[in-house]
């Protein structure tokens, strides 16, 4: 976007007045937020009109820049919707006035504005000479009208008469001369003494201009009058007597064109006696007639031989072999090919810098007369697409497609992914062991996959919005307690002399047991002598082992889904006592177990109050507290981390928005969904653009959550509540069908 910014700078600002829009002008148009249909220099052709892709021509001549504006923005309305147009003069076409006299620069000279005042034109040439010998200008315009301004206030620095000067004017800033005959022309300014019978023959001879560069009309002015003459009958038939204080105005002869090319004006002059055709026109603007379509004139098409006047304006149409490029490329806009190239998809995505990661694979290519094409195009193998030719003037746009992978699980982030990934390309990253569980679902495909399996992974390519669910579902370490002390043992293998080096055996005593526990059972006991005759033994992965000495039963251990601890008592421990302070959740846990020194199994009920009360534990005893199914509050859709949030008392709305990492920038926080009842029944809508960084203290916009509430946020400009329940119904189907792997956690241990 910079170079629009440099564009305005260079848009001509405006007077007061309405300008009206000549052949010639260059003219500006900024589409905002289309660079492809924007440009800095359309040239106003002899027809009086503009090319702007994708318009097309457009009548600008006479018309004002705000005219200009509404028929821009009324026909771009059918290519583009919601958008502003800028338009202004960025070169105004020149137009001539003839300077003369007491300044440093005579001449004809080109005004690049839309209007010039007299005091600016004085500026323009240098100033005045002699100040002290000119106090006025004589203006006389293209129709003869003479009128004599008082220029001495210049001098004065005061206010003053200051017209503007209009085309094709002659000013002369005479001098004040009492015995001399003045001489203004391009060529120079001269003094000459005056004596009787000086003649404008002799003046002539004596000038040293060469009379083939003079305009053949010599105007002499006489007491403000202006007498015509011409110079081949003064030399040939009949010379003329001067008078003292007379002035001699001769002009340079002028015999020169305007060539209209596709981006600039070109003013190309010609030799007095050179033929003033378009073959000579082109031959100075270093064309090859074999690169141009056609020359045209006030809409009307010349050959080589054509003879063109002075002032004329040419149009000289090139052969075009340009396309237009819109869409998902690199670079946008208008690019340019030779005129004898074909034009190619490798050549094109050569100058473009390829497709952005939202490509969709298909090309769709609008000709000059209106055809439609489609390709499907693979960006990973463009060569093969060399057979394809894009006709010149076509409009290319490259199909977008939002690819959005969201996922959830022991990994939670939503995700972009470009044409052609597969399901590796997404997931190398994480370096997922046969340990994880991938589930995933495409547009086209849906299966679970290990995280191990690297070749079936590349063959799962990506399509649409795709869910994926990880999950670990065995872990790779064994869990260890002894006396309060906890910890895990990572190996490809662990055996029980593992555990018992990593422990300190059973110390401080030479005898005890290890108990190892899985899925919540015991599943196997050893004692000091099995170290000793199978140090080797291999423990199970996944396993949880308790290291117990034997110190004649004075220690109670507390282990599971609270915090660990040793509790050190000769006598029995009430339950109630036990399980204070570790971290007990009441609120959902069912039962505790109670193993027992001589190994019975006595399974405690936390709904009954009674039996919690009078439960006494021995010493010797382990009490385990079972994993209960987790607690999940489900958020979904443009957050960071889309998927399940774990459930805790008071927790709000807003909590849970925060704990899967925010809304993204496309979130739409003045509509978030909350299904309170399942996705059959239609959500609580709730505006938190103005809490979302608030403390989220419980309101009616933050309400507090229960397990199993869904919230969704939907992308900006998302309104169809049918639309946002079929997304939600579509995510949850997804989560539920893979439920067991969420649980498969409880197994670990």
């Amino acid at each position: 976007m910079k170079k629009f910014g440099v564009l305005l700078l260079l848009i001509v600002p405006l007077l007061v007045f309405s300008y009206s829009v000549r052949i010639g002008d260059s003219i500006g148009v900024w589409v905002f937020g289309y660079e492809e249909y924007s440009a800095s220099n359309l040239i106003v052709g002899p027809s009086g009109e503009i090319t702007l892709p994708p318009i097309g021509r457009i009548e600008v001549e006479g018309k004002t820049i705000d005219e200009i504006e509404d028929i821009l923005s009324e026909k771009m309305s059918e290519f583009v919707k919601n958008t502003r147009i800028t338009a202004g003069v960025t070169n105004y076409a020149p137009f001539k006035v003839n300077v003369l006299g007491n300044v440093p620069r005579n001449g004809m000279l080109d005004i690049k504005k839309e209007q010039i005042k007299l005091s600016e034109l004085i500026s323009m040439v240098g100033g005045i000479n002699n100040p002290e010998k000119t106090d006025q200008a004589i203006i006389r315009d293209f129709n003869g009208n003479e009128k004599i301004v008082d220029i001495s206030w210049l001098l004065k620095g005061e206010r003053g008469e200051d017209p503007f000067i209009e085309e094709n004017s002659m000013v002369i800033f005479p001098v004040n001369y009492d015995k001399k005959v003045n001489l203004f022309s391009e060529f120079g300014t001269q003094s000459i003494d005056y004596y009787d019978g000086l003649t404008l023959k002799t003046v002539l001879s004596n000038i040293n201009i060469p009379i083939d560069n003079v305009d053949d009309n010599l105007v002499l002015i006489r007491n403000s009058n202006y007498l015509n003459y011409s110079i081949d009958k003064i030399i040939k038939e009949k010379d003329v007597d001067l008078k003292s204080g007379d002035t001699i105005i001769l002009k340079r002869i002028e015999k020169y064109a305007y060539a209209l090319l596709k981006e600039k004006t070109i003013k190309v002059t010609f030799e007095k006696d050179e033929a003033m055709n378009v073959k000579n026109l082109i031959a100075k603007v270093q064309m090859n007639p074999q690169y141009i379509e056609k020359v045209t004139k006030d809409n009307k098409e010349l050959n080589l031989e054509t003879e063109i006047k002075t002032g004329d304006f040419i149009n000289i149409i090139p052969v075009e072999n340009q396309i237009y490029l819109s869409g998902s490329f690199v670079n946008t806009g208008k690019i340019a090919f030779d005129v004898n190239t074909e034009i190619t998809i490798p050549k094109i995505l050569s100058v473009a810098k390829g497709f952005t990661p939202e490509y969709s694979g298909k090309l769709i290519e609008i000709t000059k007369m209106g055809k439609t094409k489609v390709y499907d195009i693979n960006p990973m193998n463009i060569s093969e697409y060399t057979d394809i030719k894009i006709n010149s003037e076509s409009t290319l746009i490259a199909e977008y497609e939002e690819r959005l992978a969201y996922i959830m699980g022991e990994i939670s982030t939503l995700e972009t992914y470009t044409l052609n990934d597969t399901l590796y390309d997404l997931l190398f990253k994480y370096d997922l062991s046969e340990s994880y569980e991938i589930k995933y679902k495409t547009e086209t495909s849906e299966g679970t996959l290990k995280g191990s399996d690297i070749e079936k992974q590349k063959a799962v390519e990506l399509s649409g919005k795709v869910m994926i669910s990880i999950n670990k579902t065995k872990t790779d370490s064994v869990m260890y307690y002894k006396s309060g002390d906890s910890g895990a043992i990572t190996k490809k293998e662990v055996t029980l002399m593992d555990i018992f080096q990593t422990t300190g055996g059973f110390s401080p005593s030479s005898q005890g047991t290890i108990k190892v526990f899985k899925n919540n059972q015991l599943i196997s006991e050893y004692t000091e002598d099995d170290i000793k005759n199978n140090p080797l033994t291999k423990v199970e992965k996944g396993s949880y082992v308790v290291v117990q000495p034997n110190l004649d039963y004075s220690y109670i251990v507390l282990m599971g889904s609270v915090q660990p601890k040793n509790i050190r008592s000769d006598i029995p421990v009430s339950l109630v006592e036990i399980l204070a302070g570790s971290g007990f959740n009441w609120d959902y846990q069912e039962s505790v177990w109670i193993y027992t020194a001589d190994d019975k199994k006595v399974e405690v009920e936390i709904q009954d109050i009674e039996q919690i009360r009078n439960t006494m534990v021995a010493p010797g005893s382990i009490v385990y507290v079972p994993t209960i199914q987790d607690q999940l509050i489900y958020v979904l859709g443009n957050v960071s981390r889309p998927g399940p949030v774990a459930y805790t008392k008071e927790i709000t709305l807003l909590d849970a928005v925060l704990k899967s990492g925010n809304a993204t920038k496309a979130g739409d926080l003045k509509n978030v969904y909350l299904f309170k009842d399942g996705v059959e029944n239609p959500p609580v809508s709730l505006d938190i653009s103005g809490i979302i960084k608030a403390t989220p203290i419980q309101s009616p916009m933050n309400p507090k959550l229960k397990p199993g509430d869904i919230i969704y946020i939907p992308q900006n400009g998302l309104a169809s509540i049918t639309e946002i329940m079929s997304t939600v119904s579509t995510f949850m189907g997804f989560i539920n069908s893979s439920v067991d792997a969420y649980q498969n956690i409880n197994s670990l241990f």
